[in-house]
């Protein structure tokens, strides 16, 4: 229940014919709406919740002997309590302590959540530290609404910014209040789609420092006291005989688009002469509004190849530093004002594509200047029926400062000097390289899928994708069920992150955490929208993004029925309400605007509440499409016969693999070639990683001791949360030679997260000579 405690003040304007205007302030005290505890997941005893009990905890707790980790979550409908269009002037809330582990002060931390949760029906016994099993829509340590819909990092995702903090001693009241928690309150009043409340963080740092508080089922349940000024009521003008006393307010005209048509972005921008720049070794001139000006490199010192397993083999990439060019400030673009697009699509067997430097219309105004595989961002797409070879040649048309670059063709089996190498086999400026692919797998032909090329080169991977060096390339297999949505109805959608400066470039500063824009691009269309009909539609979507992960939802609510993966379609379709998706995974997925004709319907990451794409639906189409119950097996792989672990840890400040950064001299596992190996990854760290792993397809084998996705039957590409472990199963097949290992988060590879493996041939069985019988000795 909610209490105001409301005061007005007048506030008298010595305006003559205008009546006393109003402010008012105000007081509210209001209850949490949901408050739940986030049970750190132990696989023995399953994932746990306690939406409706008495108390939720923070902190870690003595639980059977062992130590495990407590947080608190709890939200306020904001919106239903404060009238919009008010301003937040303080916000404090209090939270009653009913039992502490000991009586030593502890901190206890507010987190803004970004991500929504649940409650269920489960309610834990006794003094409820341990929970009780999780029910539907339950929020846990690892789900968000449980069973279906996981947090992007377990044990919740919220901003590492602290919203406040207090010391906990005792059974007592306490009280959290800040200047953070004002801007929390008035961001979700302001905006309510993204209030998801409050993570509790307790002392996390040793033993036995759990702190257990009342929720909003107990009797002293948690209250946010919010004060606020609300509105102030338009003036209204009082009659008076003297017309000219109080003037009617003359109304400035807003400025409206102009009726002259603005320059619409095209796929296909004709690269503009570039100014030679004067060679240095760290330099890279900002670009600027003139189209001319070409956005160079910074060469950043390559590693010096050693023999040995020394960590340090790899140099830290040098910061590609660009100052901003001036402090004016961008305009804010206008989302779904432009049409989504497509680069242009080759069938050909024998492809050139050149890779150059384009200026490229992605904002309104000045256009971009990228690096670009044959002048569109993203790059030419390659479509090609399975099974027939294809040869792609990349010419580097790029100033010298970019220095050698190479391309590797993400998801395809090819050999090992097809594969895109980062420091071998490297096209330097002014020459081209022919990269031929089978389109065949362990003498079958190669499942359909999407399939992206891109840049590969070590220690500047991340600038040279940052710039533009990415383009589709799809399988087509006639073995797929044909009565999927297909032709115009078979969408590829590449979603990335850019930050534009004041002349809308994309300057590139290397962060080894990883780099991330604040404009959201839907092949390479800022928030554009696409016109559909009332049908089914296929959509084929990459996460192009160097760091960025994305949680899509269907704005109305409506599930993905996703029907493959990067590694090709699925057993089986399955519906799926939300999806996450890390940097360089794909979804395979269908979704059906039947029923709304004359609505939009949006595209959205709930990670950071921005509207991706928008659906325009606006016509009535005849569907003849269907997605049949079932789709592709898996292919049999075998039973692994070697099991190898791999660390994706940081080790003396830098991202590693099992302890070591990125040596091209050395290689740390020779599978042999024809066998099926496990490879069991493992991330100890505190952030994601997304694990990708070159040469051949994977299948899950189990996920944190347990079953895997449903989703994740065979990859290439997977994501794994702090503390998660993951098994999969490969097999090598047809190509010898080395090929990577590494975080396609893709700056944790530059600083380090990278390795190698080498693919060897059996070793031959010698063949038994033939001995002659020998005699048998005369008896003496």
């Amino acid at each position: 229940m909610n209490t105001q405690r409301v005061t007005f003040l007048a506030l008298i304007l010595g305006l003559v014919g205008i009546g006393p205007n109003l402010a008012r302030a105000a007081t509210i005290d209001i209850q949490p709406s949901k408050d739940n505890t986030l049970y750190e997941y132990i696989p023995a005893d399953g994932d746990r919740s306690n939406a409706l009990g008495d108390h939720f905890f923070a902190g870690k707790t003595d639980q059977n002997g062992g130590y495990s980790i407590r947080r608190g979550v709890l939200a306020f409908n904001i919106a239903g309590s404060v009238p919009p269009g008010s301003t937040i002037t303080s916000a404090s809330l209090s939270m009653h302590a009913s039992r502490v582990a000991n009586n030593t002060a502890r901190i206890v931390e507010l987190h803004k959540l970004v991500a929504d949760w649940g409650e269920g029906t489960s309610i834990a016994s006794g003094q409820e530290g341990q929970g009780a099993p999780a029910t539907t829509n339950d929020v846990t340590w690892r789900h968000r609404f449980y069973s279906t819909i996981f947090w992007t990092t377990q044990g919740g995702d919220f901003s590492a910014t602290v919203s406040a903090s207090q010391s906990v001693l005792g059974i007592n009241t306490y009280v959290w209040s800040s200047a953070q928690m004002v801007a929390d309150v008035q961001s979700w009043l302001n905006n309510p789609a993204s209030n998801f409340g409050w993570l509790v963080r307790g002392d996390e740092s040793t033993s036995a420092t759990a702190k257990r508080f009342d929720t909003r089922e107990s009797a002293s349940p948690p209250v946010l006291t919010i004060q606020y000024t609300a509105p102030t009521p338009t003036p209204t003008p009082t009659a008076t005989a003297t017309p000219t006393v109080t003037p009617t307010p003359t109304v400035t005209p807003t400025a409206t688009p102009s009726a002259t048509p603005t320059s619409t972005p095209t796929a296909t921008t004709t690269p503009t002469p570039t100014a030679t720049p004067t060679p240095t070794s760290t330099v890279t001139p900002t670009p600027t509004v003139t189209p001319s000006t070409t956005p160079t490199a910074t060469p950043t010192a390559t590693a010096t190849p050693t023999s040995t397993a020394t960590p340090t083999a790899t140099a830290t990439p040098t910061p590609t530093i660009t100052p901003t060019p001036t402090p004016t400030a961008t305009p804010t673009p206008t989302p779904f004002s432009h049409p989504l697009l497509f680069p242009p699509v080759t069938t050909d067997a024998n492809v050139s594509i050149g890779i150059d430097e384009a200026c490229v219309q992605i904002l309104d105004g000045p256009c971009t200047n990228m690096w670009t595989y044959g002048g569109t961002y993203p790059g030419i797409t390659v479509r090609r029926p399975t099974g027939q070879m294809t040869n792609v040649t990349f010419t580097n048309n790029l100033d010298p400062a970019a220095g050698e670059l190479t391309v590797h063709n993400h998801g395809n089996h090819s050999s090992s000097v097809n594969d895109g190498q980062p420091d071998d086999f490297l096209i330097a400026t002014g020459e081209s390289r022919t990269y031929t692919y089978t389109g065949l797998e362990n003498g079958v032909n190669e499942r359909g899928t999407m399939h992206f090329y891109h840049d590969h080169r070590m220690d500047v991977n991340g600038r040279n994708l940052w710039m533009g060096l990415a383009g589709l390339y799809i399988i087509d297999d006639p073995a797929d069920p044909p009565t999927l949505p297909s032709g115009e109805f078979d969408v590829p959608l590449a979603i990335a992150d850019r930050q534009f400066d004041a002349n809308n470039q994309v300057p590139y500063v290397f962060n080894p955490d990883g780099v991330t824009g604040n404009r959201f691009l839907v092949n390479g269309v800022y928030q554009p929208y696409f016109e559909v009909g009332d049908r089914k539609y296929r959509l084929r979507i990459l996460n192009a993004s160097n760091a960025r992960t994305y949680n899509l939802v269907l704005s109305t609510g409506d599930s993905f029925i996703q029907i493959g993966t990067e590694s090709g379609l699925l057993p089986a379709p399955m519906a799926r309400a939300e999806m996450r998706m890390g940097p360089a995974e794909r979804l395979d997925v269908v979704v059906d605007f039947a029923g709304r004709v004359r609505q939009d319907v949006y595209l959205t990451d709930t990670l950071t509440g921005v509207q991706l794409l928008q659906f325009r639906v606006i016509q009535h189409l005849v569907d003849d499409s269907s997605i049949p119950p079932t789709l592709r097996q898996l292919p049999d792989i075998g039973q692994p016969t070697v099991t190898r672990t791999w660390g994706f840890d940081r080790t003396a400040g830098h991202w590693t693999i099992n302890g070591l950064r990125f040596d091209p001299d050395r290689v740390d596992a020779r599978p042999v070639l024809g066998t099926t190996e496990k490879w069991v990854f493992t991330n100890p760290t505190g952030r994601p990683h997304t694990v990708h792993i070159h040469d051949v397809a994977q299948q899950c084998l189990s996920r944190n001791g347990g079953p895997c996705y449903p989703y994740e039957t065979m990859k290439e590409t997977w994501y794994l949360d702090p503390g998660e472990s993951i098994e999969v199963k490969l097999k090598f097949t047809d190509h010898t030679g080395k090929f990577m290992l590494h975080c396609h988060m893709i700056e944790h590879a530059d600083d380090g997260m990278m390795t190698q493996f080498e693919v060897i041939a059996p070793r031959a069985t010698p063949t038994p000579r033939p001995r002659p019988t020998p005699f048998p000795r005369p008896t003496p």
